[in-house]
């Protein structure tokens, strides 16, 4: 044994999109990517969440909405997470992952997410739902209503 690990990696296509319906974020985020090195990887474009669309039957959405507390009004990020099923309900094969400290929010998207992971965002606690796709899991999310 020489001490080495040899291993090959298969090159694989990467498909980083990234969309906010604000200018201003789109320009911190184009920004941050470019200190990271990353910008290159990713494209970025203004869209509301109901314009998403993606021909990909599988993929992954990441998403870190306003929550209400900090960034916007709770009514507002109620209507937001409920504009949000649309993601949950044409994207079948994809899995979903959604940062909030909003303590409503499975109950305005609808459904129970698979798995809940909390988080630091500064000081604020926050939640990490994650969904897996539906095909998956052989259904349909478990749906709060």
């Amino acid at each position: 044994d020489n001490g080495y690990l040899f291993f090959s990696v298969t090159p694989v296509e990467v498909n980083i999109q990234g969309y906010d319906i604000s200018d201003e974020v789109l320009k911190m985020a184009r920004a941050n990517a470019s200190l990271a090195g990353v910008d290159k990887y990713i494209h970025f474009q203004q869209r509301d969440v109901a314009d998403f669309h993606n021909p990909k039957k599988y993929g992954f959405v990441i998403s870190n909405p306003p929550y209400g507390e900090r960034l916007g009004d709770e009514e507002e990020a109620e209507a937001l997470y409920r504009k949000m099923k649309c993601l949950r309900d044409e994207f079948s094969g994809w899995n979903f992952g959604v940062i909030t400290a909003h303590k409503k929010f499975q109950e305005n998207f609808g459904a129970y997410a698979s798995l809940l992971k909390d988080l630091k965002a500064g000081n604020l606690d926050t939640t990490l739902y994650i969904y897996r796709n539906r095909e998956e899991r052989g259904g349909d999310y478990h749906r709060t209503r």
